[in-house]
């Protein structure tokens, strides 16, 4: 079997429109994406603020340290210019300062030692000179104008000079080596001091002016930087794992168990809703029956005193009497009367029957004669506009409460004959097919020819009293019955496809097991 192609319908709601609720927020796959989406962003702010954290610590640990060494040794110096001038005795490792221009430059103790003057540029050169052995840290003098052609600056250097002239208090930065490693570099001013003159005055140096800088240069040490950072990212990414699966996982099951628990509260407020309609619709069958088999039997006998009456004028006036041609109209429109009231008892009595069925117990059924047997009870209602094709195994069989197939399928057929062949005064052919899909699952396909139905009467076909569409657009409570009957009763599902001189065609799953929905109502 090769049914049309249809769009499932969602099931007519029982609350007030309201398109995002929260449970279907929970338990839509995308939403929780998008929650996803939402903490890694959070996850990635964090991990960025922090390597920015980090970094900036890196970067201020190495800034204070060579601002206090630079301290130092600018201490050092400050407390040898005070001195006025430190002596050292002469030695391999304490040679006279070549660059130094001093009539005291050399001394004599009183037991013949030679000591040497050792000024503020020179004490920081041995002393660089040991810090360069024992730790790798580089401690220069800088200027622009040395008389140690050793003291001239690099261009970081020279950059750094004339900051300081221009006002720059001192000058840092993380710089790359030729080699490519990372080392941070700071550099402090030096001014020139009373005993900065005695060497510098020829030069056109005065007393408080920019001399030159100390500089210094020690690695920037990031191995420790980078492995704090790799571990910051393994544990925002750990956290956001662990956080984001369990967040992901809850909602879908709290999305999925308010989605059930909804729809178990709509199944209660339907069966309340069914009971209602099923004790309404009882009373009303029988309020009604005994007046309308009274003007049945009123109807019949007024359609035979009729007759009667047209027998006696026809023997006392004769065959062309002026009141016997009014009589043929008036049989016509008694025979008219009498058929509608029969049909609207026989409407009365299978709906009574239906209601009447919704309390039986499912049983083990062969489905071809089912639907024999069907077919051939509600025979009257059709045989006179359409003709139904049924195809079914002969040894299909169905779990179901007979009522309610029975009910299922005449509330089709009566759809077909009332809006399909348009009460029955078009004639059509209908088609039932039926299908095995597994051990489990039986689709049945009903199809007929009629008119069709337009699209925005299609996409409301299963709800209660939509809004007509047009002067020959009603529609009650019979397809939303039907929908019920199969979904919640039944267990199975029930799609409508229609195109306006197409026909309709609905496509019916059901369970071929007993559902638990099949039990009666209490």
């Amino acid at each position: 079997m090769s049914p049309r192609s249809s769009t499932p319908l969602s099931p007519p709601s029982s609350s007030s429109p309201f398109c995002t609720s929260l449970c279907e927020l929970l338990a839509a796959r995308h939403c929780r994406l998008y929650l996803l989406l939402g903490l890694a962003l959070v996850m990635a702010g964090s991990m960025g603020f922090r390597i920015e954290q980090i970094q900036s610590n890196h970067l201020a640990l190495h800034h204070e340290s060579a601002r206090n060494v630079a301290r130092t040794i600018l201490a050092m110096r400050a407390w040898n210019s005070q001195a006025g001038a430190v002596y050292v005795p002469v030695s391999p490792e304490f040679r006279p300062n070549p660059f130094l221009h001093h009539p005291r430059r050399e001394l004599h103790s009183t037991d013949g030692q030679t000591l040497t003057m050792v000024n503020p540029a020179y004490m920081t050169r041995l002393v660089s000179e040991i810090l360069a052995q024992t730790s790798p840290l580089q401690v220069s003098l800088r200027s622009l104008r040395p008389l140690n052609p050793g003291n001239r600056p690099d261009p970081w250097e020279t950059e750094a000079l004339h900051r300081f002239e221009n006002g720059a208090e001192e000058f840092s930065g993380e710089v790359q080596q030729a080699d490519g490693s990372p080392v941070y570099r700071f550099m402090l001013p030096v001014k020139t001091e009373e005993s900065c003159l005695n060497c510098h005055a020829a030069q056109g140096d005065r007393l408080g002016e920019i001399r030159g800088g100390l500089s210094l240069t020690l690695p920037a040490d990031t191995q420790a930087m980078h492995t704090e950072i790799v571990y910051v990212v393994l544990r925002h990414l750990l956290a956001f794992i662990l956080l984001g699966g369990a967040c992901y996982v809850m909602f879908g099951l709290l999305g999925r168990r308010w989605a059930q628990e909804r729809q178990a509260m709509e199944k209660d407020k339907l069966a309340e809703k069914m009971q209602s309609l099923e004790r309404l619709v009882q009373r009303f069958c029988e309020e009604l029956r005994d007046p309308l088999q009274q003007s049945i039997r009123s109807t019949a006998q007024n359609a035979e005193d009729i007759a009667a009456v047209g027998y006696r004028l026809e023997e006392t006036d004769g065959p062309d009497s002026p009141a016997l041609a009014v009589l043929p109209q008036l049989q016509e429109k008694m025979g008219e009367t009498l058929a509608g009231l029969q049909e609207l008892m026989h409407r009365l009595n299978s709906l009574r029957h239906a209601s009447l069925s919704l309390g039986e117990e499912a049983q083990r059924l062969n489905l071809a004669e089912l639907l024999t047997e069907i077919l051939q009870t509600r025979a009257a209602a059709y045989r006179h506009c359409a003709q139904i094709e049924v195809i079914c195994a002969p040894h299909t069989e169905i779990t179901c409460v007979p009522g309610l197939f029975d009910q299922i399928l005449g509330i089709l057929i009566s759809n077909s004959i009332e809006h399909g062949f348009l009460k029955g005064t078009r004639h059509g052919h209908i088609r039932i097919e039926t299908e095995r899909l597994s051990d489990s699952t039986l689709l049945v396909s009903y199809a007929d020819d009629g008119v069709g139905m337009p699209p925005e009467r299609l996409a409301c076909v299963f709800d209660p009293f939509p809004e007509p569409t047009g002067p020959d657009r009603r529609q009650g409570l019979s397809l939303y019955i039907c929908y019920s009957l199969v979904t919640f009763r039944l267990g199975g599902s029930i799609r409508c496809d229609s195109v306006i001189g197409g026909g309709t065609h609905f496509l019916i799953t059901l369970p071929n097991t007993p559902s638990p929905d099949t039990r009666p109502l209490q």
